[in-house]
């Protein structure tokens, strides 16, 4: 949650027209001591989250995608080819959807806003709700484009007669600038979702997240 922050601090930066340096990353450190608290709050409630989803999931594969994920334990043929892993990956990706509106806004709530941990998690809860339609088209969109640029940069890498490696190369500058551009989208969501009040408040609008 303070990386969170970190890097949406330095979107801010960026928009303002100021110098970003590497220890803008640390920005949610440099918070009040109650701010910096609950942050560090949000990524114990944020780790309890996600072992809880990968539990949930493990009572229909047994616990194999929670080992898989957390400890690189490579599952048993028998589990992939019944599709238990299939099914524990899909339950765990529905019971993530909550956690994940929880979250969403979460980090920028307490650090920009002051809001405690649980306010701002249901803030953010009821902020994605409000707005779920532009948020899945949002998601849908970024999902496209992660997962078919860097392939159509190595594909066509390798039909100009370039090595696996090579290719793989290339496409890795291209996967990092598609990460700058969704932070910097997801910094735009918040700006528009949470515009700043001098009372600190926020007021929540039912506006696309990446600004439109």
């Amino acid at each position: 949650q303070i990386a969170t922050v970190g890097f949406m601090t330095a979107s801010r930066h960026i928009e303002r027209g100021r110098t970003v340096w590497p220890s803008v990353l640390l920005a949610g450190l440099r918070e009040s001591r109650p701010r910096v608290h609950a942050l560090l709050a949000l990524g114990m409630l944020y780790a309890a989250a996600v072992v809880g989803v990968l539990a949930i999931a493990a009572l229909v594969d047994g616990g194999a995608l929670l080992r898989m994920l957390m400890f690189g334990t490579e599952p048993s043929s028998g589990v992939v080819k019944s599709g238990l892993l299939r099914g524990a990956a899909l339950l765990a990706t529905v019971c993530y959807i909550p956690v994940s509106m929880a979250f969403w806004f979460a980090p920028p709530l307490v650090s920009w806003h002051g809001m405690g941990p649980m306010q701002a998690l249901f803030t953010s809860f009821v902020i994605v709700l409000r707005n779920l339609g532009a948020f899945v088209l949002y998601l849908i969109q970024w999902f496209l484009l992660f997962a078919t640029v860097p392939l159509l940069v190595s594909t066509l890498a390798r039909a100009m007669s370039a090595n696996v490696e090579t290719a793989m190369f290339l496409s890795l500058p291209v996967a990092l600038l598609m990460f700058l551009a969704f932070i910097m989208s997801f910094y735009a969501s918040a700006r528009s979702l949470l515009p700043e009040r001098e009372t600190g408040g926020v007021i929540p609008a039912d506006t696309s997240p990446d600004g439109t």
